[in-house]
């Protein structure tokens, strides 16, 4: 198109189609290309053109309507017609001789105008198209595929541009009858008078039979002598349906073990080749039904008794009329060896043996889709392993995770899912599982901690726990989330450390201010952790607890020494500014995610039970639990410490006190059971 107008492709995408028209014959395009995209039209136009340079040039235009991104198109080829008013019109040769010539050859012969029409053809032509002699008129298209059709629009573009003939072109037809035929087409240049393209002239000859029987030829060379002989898969060939071997290639003798004499006119099942007679039996349906089995993943048993793993492969064949199999069998063996051993390392912790975090994460995830009920999960983290890894090497580390690793797996069933999460981490994921059966769980992690420890004094073992039970489909992620800060809790009153590093600095801030070195903050563990127990409190609410009893005092690092350590009494502001350590406290332990179970317990740890305490005034059992025993034990110690302000009471003293504000300040029901505990000695806080 370029060519014959002048523009540039980029000219011709961004000029409209109608401005390259002769303004004579617009309108007349116009209504052929809207007949066109109706189907209305025979499907060529001529017409008059200007080029770049302004000169007319007459076109004839061959069109099609398709579908272009979603609309409707036309695809439009273009021949120049050498600026006639009608290509085509081609000279007859007039010889008598020259016609007796074309109509007694087998061969056909044809003459065409520039867009393709028939001018002339002989009954061979006719013959070959399966119509008779009234055949002008028609377009070369109507009979040919698009990709047929398009070779012969290139051969006659190629033509009329170079003025050389072309001859090879295969093509194939459809006939009227639906016969197709593939037919080998030779082209030639038609000039007129002045020596001007007029059309194009060419014989056609029906290779059919040829072409079929050269493909049917080669089809049989290479399955026989390429894929059968020189394929490195084993192959055979099988009478059907006696599956007896007819023929064998060297890859199936090597890979079986089997000699040729051995195998042939004889059966796999005379030679125990196909070990199951079930899947033999489908083997066979399918090749009844189908005449062909592809890669059906079957276990067959070579002449060593090995048992191989491969794809079989059948397809019905005929040799020497005679109805057979070809069969090919790729072994997988090693393949499959090799896809379970990716699959295991895929989904276990090579170190430990148990499952990794991908298979955990994955089994959470099915877990949240089906209906299985609670589902508890167990965290567990080693203590120390750095320290470790740091003082006795890497080899001393990976010996403690395999022991932990055993220690856990040996605290429960085979079928119950612990995995590695982590270089010093572990999980574990019960399915209907209660919290009870969780306490259980965990006594018996600690009971095997106990046990390995007695047995190997040389490398101690500590692992932290947590648990979390719920009940699916729930969000297990928050699930876990839940058990691993259980976890993390039991590890800071247990070791005094953490990951956290926001809950280090709260550490050293209390121990600057006296809070931790004077004892405190351990005897408050001390005395909540034998309440709770009295009053029969599970393992994960002591530890709870326990920590609660470490930091229920961090908002004082918030309140000014001048108040916090002040030897009197303190003035109506000043006790205003120290009752805030409640609130202060409360926005620090919302910030580590360690501590955030405690932020509202640390809120309300001074409220009284008969609602006169802070900062909300809350009463009775509207006040938690956990706040209640506190507010004895806090009381407690406090009474019987030696403060700025004030001697330390005796225990005596301080038992009174107790009884006397039970009721108000205190849970009248949890006072007589911490005063037991403390005359008994049941403490040693």
């Amino acid at each position: 198109m370029a060519e014959i107008t002048g523009y540039s492709t980029e000219d011709l995408l961004r000029i409209p189609y109608t401005d390259l028209i002769h303004p004579g014959d617009r309108s007349r395009v116009l209504k052929g290309v809207s007949d066109h995209l109706d189907g209305n039209s025979p499907g060529e136009i001529h017409f008059r053109s200007v080029d770049r340079r302004g000169q007319v040039i007459h076109l004839l235009g061959v069109f099609s309507p398709v579908q272009f991104n979603g609309s409707p198109a036309l695809l439009g080829q273009l021949l120049n017609a050498g600026g006639q008013a009608r290509a085509g019109e081609a000279t007859r040769e007039p010889e008598e001789k020259y016609r007796l010539i074309l109509e007694s050859i087998e061969d056909g012969f044809y003459e065409v105008d520039l867009a393709g029409n028939l001018l002339d053809s002989n009954e061979a032509m006719a013959r070959i198209y399966g119509v008779d002699k009234k055949l002008f008129g028609i377009n070369y298209r109507e009979y040919m595929d698009s990709e047929s059709a398009a070779a012969v629009f290139t051969a006659f573009n190629n033509v009329y541009k170079t003025g050389r003939p072309e001859k090879g072109i295969i093509t194939q037809i459809f006939r009227q009858d639906g016969a197709r035929r593939i037919l080998e087409v030779s082209v030639s240049l038609i000039r007129d008078g002045r020596g001007q393209p007029s059309g194009f002239r060419g014989m056609v000859r029906d290779v059919t039979d040829r072409k079929l029987a050269e493909e049917k030829l080669r089809a049989s060379e290479e399955r026989f002598s390429k894929a059968f002989n020189a394929s490195p898969v084993p192959m055979a060939i099988q009478e059907f349906p006696d599956w007896r071997y007819l023929d064998v290639n060297e890859s199936f003798l090597r890979d079986s073990g089997f000699s040729r004499n051995e195998l042939i006119g004889r059966t796999p099942m005379e030679l125990g080749i196909y070990s199951d007679p079930e899947g033999f039996a489908k083997m066979g349906k399918i090749i009844g039904e189908q005449k062909k089995v592809r890669n059906l993943e079957i276990n067959l048993r070579i002449k060593s008794g090995q048992v191989r793993t491969g794809l079989l492969s059948m397809e019905a064949v005929e040799v020497g009329g005679r109805r057979c199999l070809l069969t090919i069998f790729q072994d997988i063996t090693d393949r499959k060896m090799f896809e379970e051993q990716l699959k295991y390392l895929s989904l276990h912790d090579s170190l430990t043996g148990l499952y990794n975090r991908a298979y955990f994460e994955e089994e959470m995830r099915r877990l949240e889709k089906g209906r299985s009920g609670r589902v508890g999960i167990i965290v567990c983290d080693v203590d120390g392993l750095k320290d470790v890894n740091d003082t006795r090497g890497h080899a001393a580390g990976d010996r403690l995770l395999v022991a932990a690793a055993r220690v856990i797996r040996e605290s429960f069933r085979g079928s119950d899912m612990i995995s590695r999460i982590g270089g010093d981490e572990f999980a574990v994921l019960l399915p209907d599982c209660d919290q009870a059966a969780l306490e259980s769980a965990c006594r018996r992690i600690r009971d095997a901690i106990a046990r390995y420890n007695e047995a190997n004094r040389d490398l101690p073992l500590s692992i932290s726990v947590g648990f979390a039970a719920g009940r699916a489909p729930a969000d297990l992620g928050e699930l876990y989330k839940e058990a691993d800060n259980n976890m993390y809790r039991e590890k800071l009153h247990r070791t005094r450390s953490t990951r956290s590093v926001a809950v280090q600095v709260l550490l050293k801030a209390l121990g600057k201010r006296d809070f931790i070195t004077e004892g405190h903050a351990d005897r408050m563990q001390e005395l909540v952790a034998a309440l709770a127990r009295h009053i029969g409190l599970p393992d994960h609410r002591i530890s709870d607890l326990r920590l609660f009893a470490q930091f229920h005092d961090i908002g004082k690092v918030g309140i000014p020494d001048r108040i916090l350590f002040k030897p009197g009494p303190l003035s109506p502001m000043e006790a205003a500014e120290m009752r805030r350590h409640c609130e202060i406290g409360h926005l620090i332990a919302a910030s580590p995610q360690e501590l955030v179970p405690l932020a509202d317990w640390i809120l309300k740890h001074h409220e009284w039970w008969n609602g006169n305490g802070y900062p909300l005034g809350l009463k009775g059992e509207e006040i938690p639990l956990e706040c209640r025993i506190l507010a004895i034990a806090d009381a407690f110690d406090a009474m019987t410490s030696f403060r700025p302000y004030r001697k330390a009471m005796t225990r005596r003293e301080a038992v009174e006190e107790l009884r006397r504000c039970a009721g108000t300040q205190f849970d009248p029901n949890l006072v007589p059971v911490f005063i037991e505990i403390i005359e008994s000695g049941l403490t040693s806080g």
